[in-house]
């Protein structure tokens, strides 16, 4: 029997709520829409989906990177970029083209970060 929402077998409920979680960090009414970028909520919400492991390479990817490049912002648009695809790979299309509205939000909120990136101007994780 379906239920409402249900869309090819993935609550369509859930990821709706996954949307305005991130919304809600990113653009707070009490706060007059100025938040925060919406990683750390973007990924606490992959990791309320199944299969939790496209969570778990996420974090992974934003770690090598951080550790790699000493760039958190750098890491997180690359975390961003990937969790689609790795919903993608792991056959859930849903919680595929949210992370992809999630990722495209975070990178319009990089947009600053972006800039410092490409004229050698952002700071590293640790530089004082």
């Amino acid at each position: 029997m379906r239920v409402a929402g249900d869309y090819f077998g993935i609550q369509l409920f859930p990821v709706l709520a996954g949307l305005g979680v991130v919304l809600g960090h990113m653009f707070p009414v009490w706060l007059r829409f100025k938040g925060g970028k919406g990683v750390a909520a973007f990924l606490g919400v992959l990791f309320a989906f199944r299969p939790p492991i496209a969570a778990v390479l996420t974090c992974l990817t934003w770690l090598t990177m951080a550790w790699a490049t000493r760039y958190s912002s750098l890491a997180a648009l690359a975390a961003a970029i990937l969790a689609p695809l790795y919903f993608l790979l792991l056959g859930t299309t849903l919680y595929a083209l949210l992370a992809l509205v999630l990722a495209i939000l975070i990178i319009y909120a990089h947009r600053a970060n972006i800039a410092r990136l490409l004229r050698g101007e952002e700071p590293k994780i640790g530089s004082a």
